[in-house]
């Protein structure tokens, strides 16, 4: 399921989000989208302005401008008019809003980056049908669908206080910040998919052409680029940035004398935290050029260049560093994860987490991934050939083993299986699925992170194997970019451990909780290791402790921990950057 929903939409390894990779340092206006995207914003900024001729220089500011707040909606003066219809709009709204910007920044990640599924897509040059492209537009169509949702959040609460002098409709203020990060995040995704676009040409082809099938209308990503880039909308960001920092931080201390009354969580503030180092680049350009008024107000429609490409390169080269950065001081080493992988057995559950993913905030939970451990051919013979019962099992199946048994029903999968891994020659002991679908992963690849801990299914050998026979038979599914959990077409990580493990006839299992999450019903990785902690040292435990590697964002390192921190780790903040008691 979704990472909102614990699923690792991404391929965790490698993020090369830098601008070199995304396009971010050609000028937009090299493509032929991004031409169109200047020549549209042009246009923006002149119908605001009338038709003005061109200034020869920046015209002087309004007194009222920078002090006065942008138009009242009538969405907020709900909240002196009828407090409790507003903070029930307000939580609806919400979790709206926490769902579809946690999805768009997960499609996001596991998308708009070299070697992605999208990016092998752009670089194919044989003919491919709709078939094929199954994939690609099943992505599009949810990216579309929650960038509605984001869209509309925005134009909802697109403004704060009705007389920032009186203080009328101070309580408005959740609603205002909620605006804000709705406009935050549809400017921030759609530029990075537009600068990744924009040296792709066959994608811009693509995300321009209608499929009535999947309900894409035809020239949806220049309409939604242009939609991104107006004028209001980014004077918004601009007028909140410059103006109310201290009004955000005195209104979640619980300065101001009211505090959040639906976003307890405080995701609202961290997700617009995390991207300040944007905004302050923004507001540091601003601060440079008056040439910004001019474009804001319409005036001098050229102004857009001079202002958009400093903001678009700032979004591309803070993710890429935020990404490279993390990737470079994962916690956890090779070394760490040979040592762990000797008290693995096949069957064995794992968790992983890594910090500085900005889908984390939108996540209530600690852990957001887990996989099946494999192990080699090798080890899972040793693991389950020599109980009566996976012997009796083979038999019947007419296999020497249960690997024999793997490769007579599943030959492609348990060929790559044998096969070491591509990307790093490493065995692949893992199974897991990610943005790519279900895949073998070595174990270095699967947890390059900062966090990893395993548990045991305590079920006898013969449950174990039809386990793994269960999880075999989803390889090479699909990604489920729908993150629906009722589906078997297509798959996400939790998923793929818990329906794997599903008791069914003749087959003993395990049960974890499914609950609705956003508005489905999942299975969370947190919920799995919630499952161990509650029944731990009691007879019926289905879990026994593996191991645990528990690291130190700050310090940069690792340490093997106790089974008591591991129990308690579901408890814990996560975020951005988690925060372990």
């Amino acid at each position: 399921m979704h990472e909102l929903r614990t699923t690792r939409v991404t391929r965790r390894r490698s993020y090369p989000f830098a601008a070199t990779d995304c396009g971010a340092n050609r000028p937009l206006g090299a493509s032929p989208t991004g031409r169109l995207l200047l020549l549209g914003t042009l246009l923006l900024a002149a119908a605001l302005a009338g038709a003005a001729p061109v200034a020869a220089a920046p015209a002087p500011v309004p007194a009222d401008v920078i002090g006065r707040d942008i138009e009242i909606n009538p969405v907020l003066e709900l909240a002196e008019a009828d407090r409790s219809t507003y903070l029930a709009e307000l939580k609806r709204d919400h979790l709206r809003f926490v769902r579809s910007a946690g999805r768009l920044e997960k499609l996001s990640e596991a998308m708009f980056r070299k070697d992605s599924p999208l990016d092998k897509l752009g670089r194919i040059t044989q003919v491919s049908n709709s078939r094929g492209l199954k994939s690609f537009y099943r992505f599009y169509h949810s990216f579309l669908l929650n960038l509605a949702v984001v869209s509309e959040i925005s134009e909802k609460y697109r403004s704060g206080w009705k007389d920032r002098l009186t203080g009328t409709l101070a309580r408005a203020f959740e609603g205002y910040l909620l605006g804000v990060d709705a406009n935050l995040c549809r400017l921030t995704v759609v530029t990075r998919l537009v600068g990744f676009v924009d040296d792709r040409s066959k994608l811009e082809t693509l995300l321009n052409e209608a499929n009535a099938g999947f309900k894409i209308p035809g020239r949806a990503y220049e309409k939604m680029a242009l939609e991104a880039i107006a004028p209001a909308h980014l004077y918004r960001l601009y007028h909140f940035h410059l103006s109310n920092q201290g009004d955000l931080e005195a209104f979640y201390s619980g300065k101001s004398g009211d505090g959040p009354q639906v976003d307890t969580q405080g995701q609202l503030k961290a997700y617009y935290d995390s991207y300040r180092p944007v905004l302050d680049q923004l507001l540091a350009r601003i601060a440079k050029d008056g040439s910004w008024y001019k474009y804001v107000f319409g005036k001098v429609g050229h102004a857009v260049k001079e202002f958009f490409f400093p903001l678009q390169k700032s979004i591309f080269t803070w993710v890429g560093d935020t990404r490279v950065k993390a990737r470079k001081t994962r916690c956890i080493t090779e070394a760490q994860l040979h040592e762990m992988q000797k008290h693995l057995l096949p069957g064995d559950i794992i968790f992983e987490r890594q910090e500085y993913f900005l889908s984390n905030i939108f996540l209530s939970g600690f852990w957001p991934h887990a996989e099946l451990y494999l192990g080699t051919p090798e080890q899972m013979g040793r693991r389950l050939d020599g109980d009566p019962a996976v012997q009796e099992f083979c038999r019947k199946q007419g296999a020497r083993g249960f690997v024999d048994y793997l490769a007579k029903r599943y030959p492609k999968p348990v060929e790559i299986w044998q096969h070491r891994n591509r990307g790093d020659g490493n065995p692949n002991v893992v199974l897991e699925a990610i943005s790519e679908g279900v895949v073998f992963s070595s174990m270095e690849e699967a947890n390059h992170a900062d966090f990893c801990a395993a548990v045991r299914p305590r079920l006898a050998p013969i449950d174990i194997a039809r386990a793994i026979d269960v999880a075999f038979s989803y390889f090479g599914r699909e990604y489920d970019f729908r993150f629906d959990f009722a589906t078997e077409e297509d798959i996400v990580c939790t998923e793929l451990v818990a329906k794997s493990y599903a008791p069914a006839h003749g087959k003993k299992g395990l049960a974890f909780r499914a609950e609705e999450y956003m508005g489905d019903q999942v299975v969370r990785a947190d919920w799995m290791v919630e499952t161990y902690a509650r029944e731990a040292g009691t007879p019926g435990a289905q879990l026994s402790f593996v191991y645990f590697l528990m690291g130190d964002p700050k310090k940069g390192v690792a340490v093997v921990a106790d089974e008591p921190t591991f129990r308690r780790s579901y408890t814990w903040k996560g975020g951005l950057r988690s925060r372990p008691d």
